[in-house]
């Protein structure tokens, strides 16, 4: 009878703990939701406070971490926000935004080279994130890799579909690598299956600076037709 007894009150014991833990993790929870109203409503350090004590009683709390190192970016305490992302990250590896907003951090740090390997790491696990293209060209074009950012032009064709600003980004890093004919040859394919006023405006500017009157003439009156 004395081991029954024993045995309920362990029980008892292991469900109040399991409630007070529950409780807890509620209640930072809670905090964390006003946190972000907080930093949403741009009252970084009151955010900050709450975060702190979400931070002192879950140490292990991946979004207080990651809203911290946001505030430190504001803050413009950037070693203190890599920290604070780094450890976001490394808490929940397969959070998308995370990630992101690190690699972000690299950017606009002109850390290229941590960027582009964290947005190449993106791309492979995040396939449909169709930001991710886009702002991978420009970290490609930055360290003048253009053949890569040519690449990823043609993956994010691929993904979206052939569009006006797709093949100004080409042709524009076309004539920075001084490939001209090849720029021109890729906007008169794009309008030969798509209607654009700016491409056939750039084309007919062309023309006329090569003395290709006629020719010009044609794509001015094509583009003012639309």
């Amino acid at each position: 009878m004395r081991n029954v007894f024993r045995a309920v009150a362990l029980i008892y014991i292991t469900l109040i703990c399991h409630t007070a833990l529950a409780q807890e993790a509620s209640r930072y929870e809670n905090l964390v939701v006003t946190g972000v109203d907080l930093y949403s409503n741009g009252e970084y350090a009151a955010a900050k406070d709450v975060f702190k004590t979400v931070m002192h009683g879950d140490p292990s709390n991946d979004a207080a971490m990651y809203y911290l190192g946001l505030i430190a970016v504001y803050e413009n305490d950037i070693e203190l926000a890599e920290t604070y992302m780094m450890s976001a990250v490394s808490l929940d590896p397969a959070n998308f935004w995370y990630r992101h907003r690190l690699a972000k951090l690299y950017a606009i740090t002109d850390r290229q080279e941590l960027a582009v390997d964290m947005y190449e790491k993106l791309l492979k696990d995040f396939p449909k994130e169709h930001d991710v293209y886009f702002e991978l060209v420009e970290m490609y074009a930055a360290q003048e890799e253009y053949e890569k950012a040519l690449e990823t032009i043609d993956e994010i064709e691929e993904v979206v579909g052939v569009t006006e600003s797709l093949a100004m980004y080409r042709f524009n890093i076309l004539r920075v690598m001084e490939r001209y004919e090849e720029a021109y040859e890729s906007l008169r394919k794009y309008n030969s299956r798509y209607s654009s006023p700016y491409v056939l405006t750039t084309l007919a500017d062309y023309e006329m600076s090569m003395y290709n009157d006629s020719t010009a003439l044609a794509y001015y009156d094509e583009a003012l037709s639309l």
